[in-house]
């Protein structure tokens, strides 16, 4: 994988993935993605959407508090 030798610096990088993931969780949920019947997988969509979101506020918070931004 070209993660791994990745010449974008550690943050930027996570950033650009969980933008990636973001945008392919939105094409499966969008309008052209999943049908009705597939409810279950929309549920899943959704839910994987929150997590992603939540993961990426808590990694802004770490390197906040990594950098001394956190009193």
């Amino acid at each position: 994988h070209e993660s791994e030798r990745s010449p974008l610096p550690t943050e930027a990088a996570v950033e650009l993935r969980a933008t990636m993931l973001g945008n392919l969780l939105d094409q499966m949920t969008g309008p052209d993605g999943l049908q009705p019947e597939n409810l279950r997988l929309r549920l899943v969509a959704y839910s994987a959407q929150d997590l992603l979101d939540e993961m990426v506020v808590l990694f802004r918070r770490a390197l906040s508090e990594a950098r001394g931004g956190a009193r």
